[in-house]
């Protein structure tokens, strides 16, 4: 998971290199974007949304502690588990491994 969050602020640096856009705006927007049905890195972090350059309502800036966070991280990488361990066997089974110039160990 920590490599994908490198590989997501690494392209946000890029893109702002390219278009010239504001580095700093542009990390605190992904900062405050919720992702995949969960409150936003800084909604778990700091149980409440962050000033923005877009308008917030002042009642949505107080604190709220979210709730069952840790709880759907874990059965979604609960649900990535199981999921790799139905299909990947599948995949090694339907994939024809002399083809491509691979023997088992004994061959």
């Amino acid at each position: 998971m920590a490599e994908r969050g490198v590989r997501s602020a690494k392209h946000l640096l890029e893109k702002c290199a390219r278009d010239g856009s504001d580095v700093y705006a542009a990390l605190l927007n992904l900062r405050n974007t919720p992702r995949d049905g969960l409150p936003s890195p800084a909604q778990r972090l700091l149980s409440r949304r962050t000033r923005s350059l877009i308008p917030l309502v002042p009642s949505q800036l107080t604190p709220r502690v979210e709730s069952n966070v840790q709880a759907a991280l874990f059965w979604r990488s609960s649900l990535q588990r199981n999921l790799q361990n139905v299909f990947l066997p599948l995949f090694l089974y339907s994939f024809d491994f002399k083809a491509w110039g691979i023997h088992s160990v004994g061959e």
